[in-house]
């Protein structure tokens, strides 16, 4: 519930399905006698909402419309600590409907889905300095979201359908309380505890039905609140003038089911040298499923209401080179055992590689996981006017479903490349105005699938609700799509008044993936679907 993190929240569909452009932004400052408060107000609205509404480009029967406000207060006092207030909110709509069957290609085309999606959040952080080297944070905040969701077909015959196929309204309301204290004991060993409680209130249910023009069944359902605890201990102590330990325990317990985590955690830092660092590390993690999933109803009954947390073993080295004063050169392994994984018995189906928005299926914790893989990351800080970056990930990821056999994980890509780079100019009487050019581009190997049925046949697409091919699950994600790749590049110019700012910002992204095996009723053949994307960003803000 940190506010930081929180006002980054972005709205809209993720890998920048809709950039936004920033329509105003207010920051003050009023200083006093003995204090010196502060505000920041931001709101945006989707350029692709405003442009496809005012008819400016034609999305093909597709629309995406958001808006967010984001702001935050803070209210530093003499004596009694800092307070800070923020809220953030967002209305998130999303519409597929192509009335006109002349330009329907491929079967994704002969449905019409619609989402509205709301979110907002509010919170009050206290932050206070105590004698003898010590802080306390403490967040109170309250956050709700709400989704409603509905699907209808058509049928072969580019019929609407009597029924839909899909009728979803979610809520939820988390009430968060977190107090977090840190203590500076001597110049060697600095300890830190906290505890986070989560009472979540939810409201959710969901409709499906598999086939076009049958009737639906319900895949989940529920009504009521529950909480999550988490406590923790950290210790950062120093061994010598070059080598520190830092040790702690988490513990999580999840008030639906009664599961309980206990997790330790260690790390040795070594620094040899003023330019190298070696570090090692080791931590128990834990994840609780998504609310909806422990309310799957399967014939009238819950099915996963005691899945317990998913848990992984973590496993890092790390060394860094400082090269120059202004370049770093990082190498980082890495190794990760999962264990208590859902999965469904006697099939390949694994939450490691859930993408679906829901899931409709009866689990078990019996799955398994590994990961392992080196991260390199070369850094060129900013200096005259120059900054770069290039990371490099080989890995390999694979799981072992509820059959027992051991497959890829649909994000076994085996590698993924970034560079990034930019050049700043300042200009103006005093040198206080930058115009700025950046770029970046990112390669990675495609998502895994498995391969098409070999008795697959074009009805059974168009008749199926989720428009996708079926698929040989004894082979569960043992081909793989083709190259992944976007770029982006941007122009910044901020112009610095006394007392005010002005900046304007031409962003554009390309990207190119893989998404599913569709029909292409065209070609009248199944073929995998390439989604293509070229997004403009324009955006403008003035901070006094």
């Amino acid at each position: 519930a940190d506010s930081e993190n929180l006002v980054k929240f972005k709205s809209g569909l993720e890998n920048d399905l809709a950039t936004p452009v920033a329509l105003s932004a207010l920051q003050k400052a009023s200083n006093g006698k003995n204090q010196k408060a502060s505000y920041i107000i931001n709101y945006r609205y989707s350029s692709l909402g405003l442009a496809s509404r005012w008819g400016w480009i034609d999305m093909g029967g597709q629309s995406v419309d958001y808006q967010d406000l984001n702001f935050k207060v803070n209210l530093p006092t003499k004596s009694a600590g800092t307070f800070s207030i923020w809220g953030t909110g967002l209305i998130d709509k999303s519409d597929n409907i192509v009335d006109d069957t002349t330009k329907w290609v491929t079967s994704f085309d002969i449905d019409q889905n619609k989402s509205t999606q709301r979110m907002g959040a509010i919170g009050l952080k206290h932050h206070i300095l105590l004698p003898r080297g010590g802080q306390l944070t403490t967040t109170l905040a309250a956050t709700n979201s709400t989704m409603d969701g509905e699907q209808t077909c058509y049928d072969f015959n580019r019929k609407v359908c009597d029924l839909p196929s899909l009728d979803m309204t979610t809520s939820y309301t988390d009430l968060i309380a977190d107090m977090a204290h840190s203590q500076k004991v001597s110049a060697r060993y600095t300890m830190k505890n906290g505890i986070h409680y989560t009472r979540f209130l939810y409201d959710i249910e969901m409709q499906h039905g598999d086939t076009v023009g049958q009737p639906m069944y319900t895949v989940f359902e529920g009504d009521g609140a529950s909480g999550l605890l988490s406590a923790y201990t950290n210790h950062h102590l120093g061994l010598s003038n070059n080598l520190t330990l830092t040790a702690g325990v988490n513990l999580e317990c999840l008030q639906l089911n009664g599961a309980i985590s206990l997790e330790p955690r260690v790390g040795l830092r070594w620094q040899p040298t003023n330019r190298s660092t070696f570090a090692a590390a080791y931590g128990l993690h834990s994840r609780r499923e998504k609310t909806d999933v422990y309310f799957v109803k399967i014939d009238g009954q819950l099915v996963n209401k005691d899945l317990d947390f998913t848990k992984t073993h973590h496993f890092m080295l790390s060394y860094s080179l400082k090269i120059t004063d202004n370049s770093l050169l990082k190498i980082e392994p890495f190794y990760q055992r999962l264990f208590n994984v859902p999965v469904e018995d006697g099939t390949s189906f694994s939450v490691l590689n859930y993408i679906d928005y829901y899931n409709d299926k009866a689990l078990v914790n019996n799955g398994l996981g590994r990961n392992y893989g080196i991260d390199i990351t070369l850094e060129r800080y900013l200096n005259n006017g120059w900054d770069g970056m290039a990371t490099a990930s080989i890995f390999s990821s694979r799981y072992r479903g509820g059959d027992g056999h051991w497959y890829h994980s649909r994000y076994d890509r085996n590698y993924v490349v970034n560079a990034l780079g930019g050049k700043e100019w300042m200009f103006g009487s005093e040198k206080q105005n930058i115009f700025a050019l950046n770029a970046k581009i990112t390669i990675q190997g495609g998502d895994r699938h498995a391969p098409v049925a070999d008795d697959v046949i074009p009805n059974e697409i168009i008749l199926s609700v989720n428009k996708s091919a079926r698929y040989d699950e004894t082979k569960a994600f043992a081909e793989q799509y083709g190259i992944a790749f976007a770029y982006n590049y941007s122009a910044r110019l901020i112009i610095n008044k006394h007392r005010v700012s002005h900046s304007f910002v031409i962003d554009m992204t390309h990207s190119k993936g893989y998404y599913d095996y569709v029909y292409n009723m065209r070609k009248a053949k199944i073929e995998p679907y390439v989604v293509t994307l070229t997004l403009p960003n324009i955006a403008y803000k003035i901070e006094f």
